[in-house]
Parts: structure tokens; C-alpha cells; sequence
């Protein structure tokens, strides 16, 4: 039996066999890592990019709630503090839209376009 040291030395220093050549499996194993890590790379930016989204978003409706006239608003208020994320996500459908179609719907009709 293989142990682990032993093992990873005879990996290194064998050769592998590439897809159209024989390659050494040092080589093999580094393009495979570097491959990785720039992948890896790629992630964590993605998923900061991701959660910095999320923040602004949920900041936003925060702000929101605390600047706008909605229904029941210390209630939102809790459900945005307490939930976070989904909570911001529950405030977007669940009071802005229909705060926005209300003011919508309770705004002066614009003039006829001749007017202008």
C-alpha cells in the first residue's frame, strides 16, 4: 500500500498522458491549479458583488420605509430589520410596488401633448 507522502512524490515526478502528447504530471497538476484558483478568484468576486447588491438593496428599502407614508409601517420596519435580505425582498412587493402603483393611480393626469 501507497501511503500519502509516497503516493503525491510518484504523482509528481510520473508522467500523465495529455490529449495529444505526453506531458509530465508536475505541469499537469500546475495548469490544473492555476485553472482553480482563477476560478476561485472569480467566485469570491462574484459573491461580493453579490452580497454588496444585497446590502444596498436592503439599505434602500430601509430607507424607504423610514421616508414614505406606507401602511403599518412599524411593522415593515421590523419585518426589514429582523429578516434582512428576504425581509427587503417581502418589503419590495409586499408595500413599495403598491405604494408606487397608488401614487400612480392618485396623480394628476398629464396634459394632451399639443401643449407642449
Amino acid at each position: 500500500t501507497e501511503d500519502g507522502l509516497f503516493a503525491s512524490t510518484q504523482l509528481v515526478f510520473s508522467s500523465c498522458i495529455g490529449s495529444t502528447s505526453k506531458v509530465s504530471c508536475g505541469k499537469a497538476i500546475a495548469k490544473f491549479t492555476d485553472t482553480f484558483t482563477k476560478m476561485s478568484t472569480l467566485s469570491i468576486i462574484s459573491i461580493i458583488a453579490v452580497f454588496l447588491g444585497c446590502t444596498i438593496f436592503w439599505f434602500n428599502m430601509i430607507s424607504h420605509a423610514f421616508t414614505h407614508p406606507i401602511p403599518i409601517k412599524p411593522m415593515w420596519i421590523a419585518i426589514l430589520i429582523i429578516l434582512s435580505i428576504p425581509g427587503a425582498i417581502l418589503y419590495y412587493f409586499g408595500a413599495l410596488r403598491p405604494y408606487e402603483a397608488m401614487i400612480i393611480a392618485s396623480s394628476p393626469p398629464s396634459p394632451p401633448s399639443f401643449f407642449y
